[in-house]
């Protein structure tokens, strides 16, 4: 069994892709597809609309809080940086060559 899946690696690094995603997602579908046939085999799955809107609307009001946290992080921020030392004196010099 080891060597079928060193020439599947082998087989996805020929074809200039990495195997390790295709590697982690497929135990995740298995599971989820496990998760589906247990909650459709017993009485969970009474619960599973209403835990999963609750769900959704937590995801929902956390991308809200997050954008609008993200907007008054902008709106705050000055819209330029300050000037370092050797920009403040070339500033300052310019200014002053101007005056004469």
């Amino acid at each position: 069994m080891n060597s079928f899946w060193r020439s599947f690696s082998d087989q996805f690094q020929h074809c200039g892709r990495n195997p390790t995603l295709f590697l982690m997602a497929l135990p995740a579908v298995l599971g989820l597809v496990s998760l589906g046939v247990l909650f459709y085999s017993t009485r969970l799955r009474e619960y599973l609309l209403p835990v999963a809107s609750g769900l959704v609307l937590l995801c929902l009001a956390w991308l809200l809080v997050a954008r609008r946290r993200a907007r008054a992080r902008r709106r705050a921020a000055p819209a330029f940086p300050p000037l370092s030392r050797d920009e403040l004196r070339v500033a300052r010099s310019k200014l002053m060559h101007e005056r004469d």
